[in-house]
């Protein structure tokens, strides 16, 4: 008589291979877009936190800071002659322009790993979001000419 062999077949070892490779192809992707939409998340809370400090400063001293190039990590603003400071969430790409002798602005905000720049312009207070490339260039923010 045979003995009877413990372990699995062959062909149940390939069925759950196959099973976990198709449970694989739907998470990953998956996972990758929950990613971005969380670094859009903290970009766009930067932005707002960014918004209310901006307009602050506006408030205290008549006038926007002057305008900066994109930049992370701890921002100054200034006008010359008072300053404030900023602190980006890590990754997150912020830059300004002014216009009408600083009395209105426009700001973009981008986080290096996501996928939206989000940009606001004064007087108007929305944040309205653009969509971009992953892999963009993060120099080349959209930063939005104030009006």
């Amino acid at each position: 008589m045979f003995a009877k062999s413990k372990g699995f077949t062959l062909i149940e070892l390939l069925v759950v291979v196959a099973i976990i490779g198709i449970l694989a192809a739907v998470a990953i992707p998956q996972y990758a877009k929950f990613r971005a939409r969380a670094y859009n998340t903290t970009a766009k809370s930067d932005l707002s936190n960014f918004r209310t400090e901006v307009e602050s400063f506006f408030g205290e001293h008549d006038r926007y800071p002057d305008p900066f190039a994109p930049a992370a990590g701890t921002l100054t603003l200034t006008d010359g002659v008072n300053s404030s400071e900023f602190v980006a969430s890590s990754g997150t790409y912020i830059g300004m322009k002014t216009a009408n002798s600083n009395q209105s602005c426009g700001v973009g905000v981008k986080s290096m790993r996501g996928d939206y720049i989000f940009t606001y312009k004064t007087p108007s207070p929305a944040i309205t979001e653009t969509a971009s490339l992953i892999g963009y260039v993060i120099q080349n923010i959209d930063v939005p000419d104030p009006s």
